[in-house]
Parts: structure tokens; sequence; C-alpha cells
């Protein structure tokens, strides 16, 4: 069987919506031909995505969250918790999975930035972009990953004026959850964040998208790049597919390892209850408390853990 000649091709996604922009994302990693070279670039509203292997009780700030109307959406990737929103510039590289290499991807950022004179480095440590600023590092960009026996894709955030203040009222997680949950789940790494746009003031962002273009362009010389502009009316039934199984409940919060919840009293903080909770459903009650033996619970076994209301509100999970 003839082998298909390699391609490059950059997408320039006009959607501000979270979900539609990470269908795109597996549409491009699961339908393209697998020599193909791609680079998708996109920018979100307000919302916070978490890893593949996350709990989002113990990452997101649920009652916020909930209370703003900001979507929560789970990536297909690993990693960490982000926070999404106008001033922040996504980018997802493809490749085929023998010719997948990170640095080079974080290379391409790099060297877009330093063509609009602003410095930055790889951290030793972890697939992320610095910035220094008066003898102090901050993270500029972090990275995340998916692969299968052909392709591979490497995605990333990038802060040119990014809400800092919302980025760390809805990624820090409420007391309640962080303090009372058990589980395996893979937990975000916090970290010291800046937005360049405080450094650079003059700094656009399609400066920066146009910039990141032309860098990835440059590490292909033998290869002329398609550009498409894709809006957020996607005309593949895969890639709606994909939107409406994200937005899910059985993906955001049922794709999860199995957890302990302690429910504590509002008030005393007194532990009442352990609740476990397996793909999102409550297994298992035990009574921790003497005088809550027997009791019936409104969110009784074989019902989705939903301890809070549509605004953000506890439930309380005890009948009386």
């Amino acid at each position: 069987m003839a082998t298909s000649q390699a391609s490059l091709n950059i997408y320039l996604s006009s959607s501000n919506d979270p979900y539609s922009n990470l269908a795109l994302e597996q549409y491009i990693y699961g339908h393209t031909d697998k020599n193909c070279f791609a680079l998708l670039l996109y920018v979100n509203a307000p919302s916070v995505i978490i890893g593949r292997a996350q709990n989002p009780w113990m990452e997101v700030n649920m009652g916020a969250a909930l209370k703003n109307n900001i979507p929560i959406a789970r990536r297909q990737s690993g990693g960490g918790t982000v926070f999404h929103d106008l001033g922040n510039i996504n980018f997802c590289f493809f490749a085929p999975i023998a010719k997948h290499h990170v640095k080079q991807n974080l290379d391409c950022i790099i060297n877009a930035l330093q063509s609009l004179s602003i410095p930055t480095y790889q951290s030793e440590k972890r697939h992320q972009i610095m910035f220094s600023h008066q003898h102090k590092e901050y993270k500029l960009s972090g990275s995340a990953f998916r692969q299968n026996k052909d392709r591979a894709f490497h995605h990333g955030t990038l802060l040119i004026d990014t809400d800092l203040d919302a980025l760390e009222h809805f990624c820090t997680p409420m007391p309640a959850f962080a303090s009372n949950i058990k589980t395996k789940a893979i937990a975000s790494v916090r970290s010291s964040v800046t937005c360049l746009k405080s450094h650079f003031p003059s700094l656009k962002m399609d400066s920066v998208k146009s910039a990141i273009c032309q860098a990835y362009q440059k590490q292909f010389p033998h290869l002329n790049a398609k550009i498409h502009e894709v809006d957020g009316h996607h005309p593949f039934k895969e890639v709606h597919a994909y939107y409406q199984d994200l937005q899910s409940w059985s993906w955001q919060f049922g794709h999860q390892m199995r957890f302990n919840y302690v429910y504590c009293d509002q008030q005393t903080q007194e532990p009442l209850m352990d609740i476990q909770v397996e793909k999102g459903i409550i297994t298992k009650i035990t009574p921790l408390h003497p005088s809550y033996q027997g009791q019936c619970y409104k969110k009784n076994h074989h019902q989705r853990f939903l301890p809070l209301d549509k605004n953000g509100n506890f439930i309380d999970i005890l009948e009386g």
C-alpha cells in the first residue's frame, strides 16, 4: 500500500465555545491523515478545563462556576486544570507519532514570541514556557498530551491578557471538597503565573497568533501550509458528536476515579457520613455519627453525586 505524503495544515477557529474547540481538536486528531502535521489555534470564553483523569470537585470552585455559568469541560488529554478566557491563546500541535517532538513544539511558541521581542524559555523540569521578571520565574504556558499508535497531539495555553483573579478564583476548589475528598485522581500542580500584557502593554492577541503561524511554517521549509479558517458551526457530524459527548454528564462528572467524600454538618463541620462515589454515582453511604444510623437519604445509592444546586448552593443530603 502506498504511503501518503506529509502535509501541513493550520486551523484557525473563530469559535469561543470551549466544547466546540475541544471537539475540533478531537476531530483533527482522529480524522486527519496519519502523516499530516497540523496546528490549531483558538480562544475560549471564560471556562475551566480539567484533565482527563481529574476530579472536578478537587480542582474547581464548583459553587462559583455554577453561580456564574462558567462551563467546566473535561478534555481528552491528561495534565492539570487550566482557566481559559478571551485573553488566553490555546494551541494544539498534531503530528505522526514517530515525528512528535515536544521541544520542537514549544520552540515554535518561544520563537514566535522572540520575533515580537519577548524573551521566554522552556522549563528544565516540566513542559512549560517560562518568563523571568525581576529575578522571579513565571509560568506562561503549560502542556498536555495524547497519543495512539499513529498520531499524537500536544496542546497548551498561552497567557496573554487573562484575568488572573478569575483564574485563581475558579481554579481554587471549595474547602468543603478540598478537605473532605479522598481520591487517587491526578492533582494539579500550582505555579506562579503572569500575563504578557502586564509586561508588554502594546501586545495584541492577533500579533501573537500571526507570529505563531509564521514560526510553525518555518519549521517545515519543504511543505506549503494550507490555512483553514473554521467557524463555530462545524459541518462534520463527527465534530458534533464529540461536542455532544463533551457536554454530557457522564463525561464531565462520571469519567473519574472512585473517591470518598466525608459529608459534614454545615455549621459545626462535624463528620456525618462517608459517601463512596464511583463514576459519579453514589455506591455506598456509611454513617459516621451515631444519630445518623438508619437515616433515609435523599441522595441514595445509585444516584448521581450532586451536592450543589444549579446556583452553587449546598443541598442537604439528609432527610429530616
